[in-house]
């Protein structure tokens, strides 16, 4: 007859270790189960030696759900609280605040509010998000989700490398920890005609202003690190319309812009082929930022957007700009910026 466990806490390099047979564990198979402190440990090995004892076979936490329950109690020790009455507590203050939302619906909300200041790479790099964890975690309230939450989330939706989770977090705690900007912080920066003017009075030869017109007239990013403008060549130009590759493309996706009669009458004459960026650019497009009174880099391509979107539709805005079809990337703004006479006048049309 096989011998009854004693169930006795042993010291490991990973804790306190109670062993649990095959008979008793949730798995049907043996379990060790680990603890931060011997006491803890010796309380669940009593637990679980009386209901073995008592012929009880339900099944018993995992490792982990051991451990986070250890510490937890550790936690709630000097407040004198056990774990089940501080679960009971948290769960009343939810149901009393009526906090209910989920990360979904915040996600959902944010997502908008924040593209009106994020950088393209931090908005694309947003919209991932979802295929970072598993489905159930963006049904989980918002008040439920703690650090070890993600972290788990995350590793379950394939995070490995320690690097990768904790950068995933750091956009997940973005969400939950989101505040509403003042208004001034998130409208959209539109060019005035002055300051598209002053820019272009600023411009040293035809390459600077081909640039210019390419980044008001048709949106393409600027950055000489990873913007479009790097990337782009002149035989991916043509009479009728602008081709942006994968391999030029920030988001690395392929998209068409339409030349309209303004961009054409900017460019006219530029090379067959060749790199579209002028020499020193960095220092050059600083300067000519300077020139017309801009605070960032992106406001040509926001004038751009603004104005198309006024003058054409959503969806042809959305294909010019290289957002996906769901894309809720700061059109909402965009629509109160521009009247549809305003940006079929900006580029020099009367219809399209």
């Amino acid at each position: 007859m096989p011998k009854r466990p004693k169930f006795e806490p042993t010291k490991t390099p990973d804790g306190w270790a109670v062993n649990i047979p095959s008979s008793i564990s949730a798995t049907n198979s043996r379990e060790r189960k680990f603890f931060a402190d011997k006491k803890e440990a010796e309380k669940f090995a009593a637990t679980i030696r009386a209901r073995y004892h008592a012929g009880e076979r339900s099944g018993v936490i995992s490792k982990v759900a051991a451990m986070d329950a250890s510490e937890a109690m550790r936690i709630l020790k000097p407040h004198g609280l056990t774990l089940t009455e501080a679960a009971k507590d948290v769960a009343r203050r939810m149901e009393a605040s009526g906090s209910k939302e989920t990360f979904k619906n915040r996600y959902d909300w944010v997502l908008p509010m924040g593209e009106a200041y994020w950088s393209d790479r931090y908005i694309r790099d947003m919209e991932s998000l979802p295929r970072w964890v598993p489905e159930s975690f963006m049904d989980l309230r918002c008040a439920a989700i703690t650090p070890d939450v993600i972290r788990k989330a995350l590793m379950e939706g394939g995070a490995i490398a320690l690097s990768t989770i904790e950068n995933r977090s750091r956009y997940i705690a973005a969400v939950l920890n989101y505040k509403p900007r003042h208004r001034k912080q998130t409208e959209i920066a539109i060019m005035s005609q002055k300051q598209v003017n002053a820019m272009f009075d600023a411009c040293l030869d035809d390459t600077e202003r081909w640039a210019v017109a390419l980044m008001i007239y048709a949106g393409i990013r600027p950055s000489v690190s990873d913007g479009e403008m790097s990337r782009l060549d002149w035989q991916d130009i043509s009479d009728e319309q602008i081709y942006i590759s994968k391999d030029v493309s920030k988001t690395n996706s392929e998209r068409f812009i339409p030349i309209l009669p303004a961009l054409a009458a900017r460019i006219e004459h530029h090379p067959e082929s060749g790199t579209v960026i002028p020499s020193n650019w960095k220092r050059r497009y600083a300067i000519l930022r300077k020139a017309a009174k801009l605070t960032g880099q992106d406001e040509p391509r926001h004038t751009f957007a603004s104005n198309f979107l006024a003058a054409t539709s959503e969806d042809q805005t959305k294909s010019a700009m290289g957002h996906s079809a769901g894309s809720r990337t700061l059109f909402k703004h965009y629509r109160r910026a521009i009247t549809e006479e305003q940006g079929k006048a900006f580029f020099g049309i009367s219809g399209i």
